[in-house]
């Protein structure tokens, strides 16, 4: 499964560009799976001994833990060695409401309280949650990584599309303190005929405009094949990156998902 993600990496082209000070984006449209180019980031990151910041919105630990096995490599070792630091923001806001109605004093608490409204404030404490792990991986004298997978969560916690935004740019401001770190955000949206999600298209398109590498996998049309499990396309915002590799404006790919592995191939390979 080692080698299906590094063919992932490469046509994501990740394993050649230098990524430092760069910012990917990935959209997960409703129907499809993005985490495999989540892993793939995270694989990369690790093949390098560069440190990971892994942000956890929707999987647990384990579900990457138990991934990376398949992989080669034990991350809650490398959690427990200090490779990798992981936020879970959903366990750590349930916590805190625990805690709040309890009645348990908490320093540093995400939610001042129950009824609280501040969502900008709420934001903003939940990215310096990040930036305390980061000036952790600090220490490690290594470009730091930062993966947050699922962002479009916030929304679940009644944070508004201004709130997220501004959540990634209090991320980002930590993260642009570090040199050739690396972000790489993903989203999932449910397209732009449910006029209720909305909100989540607008996230991935302002992510986007800011982004170097825009990455999307998309559900099958038909709805079913044995062949593969959606489409992904890969779109290199940077115009002397795409002519260093000689690489179209966006390429696009099929992409089968099974138990140990990935596999990629060009559409016409498929017909």
């Amino acid at each position: 499964m080692a080698g299906s993600m590094m063919e992932v990496c490469k046509i994501l082209g990740i394993d050649r560009v230098d990524m430092s000070d760069r910012k990917i984006v990935i959209e997960e449209q409703h129907g499809s799976n993005a985490n495999f180019l989540v892993q793939s980031v995270l694989s990369n990151a690790l093949k390098k001994k560069e440190s990971v910041c892994l942000v956890l919105c929707h999987n647990t630990i384990g579900h990457y833990h138990n991934i990376g096995v398949r992989f080669g490599y034990d991350l809650l070792k490398l959690i427990e060695m200090g490779q990798v630091r992981v936020v879970d923001l959903m366990k750590i806001v349930l916590n805190d409401i625990d805690n709040t109605c309890n009645n348990v004093p908490t320093k540093g608490m995400i939610i001042p309280n129950v009824t609280c409204t501040t969502y900008p404030e709420i934001a903003e404490r939940l990215a310096v949650q990040i930036k305390e792990k980061c000036d952790d991986a600090e220490r490690r004298n290594s470009p730091i990584i930062l993966i947050i997978e699922d962002i479009n969560h916030l929304l679940d916690l009644g944070l508004s599309v201004r709130d997220t935004i501004f959540f990634v740019r209090c991320v980002e401001t930590y993260i642009n303190m570090r040199p050739k770190s690396l972000l790489c955000i993903l989203a999932h949206t449910y397209g732009k005929k449910n006029s209720e999600c909305s909100d989540t298209d607008m996230i991935v398109n302002a992510l986007k405009y800011e982004s170097d590498l825009c990455v999307t996998t998309e559900p099958l049309k038909t709805g079913h094949s044995n062949d593969a499990s959606g489409k992904l396309i890969v779109h290199w915002t940077v115009n002397a990156v795409r002519a260093m590799y000689n690489w179209p404006e966006r390429m696009t790919y099929l992409f089968k998902l099974l138990d140990w592995q990935v596999k990629i191939s060009t559409p016409s390979a498929m017909s």
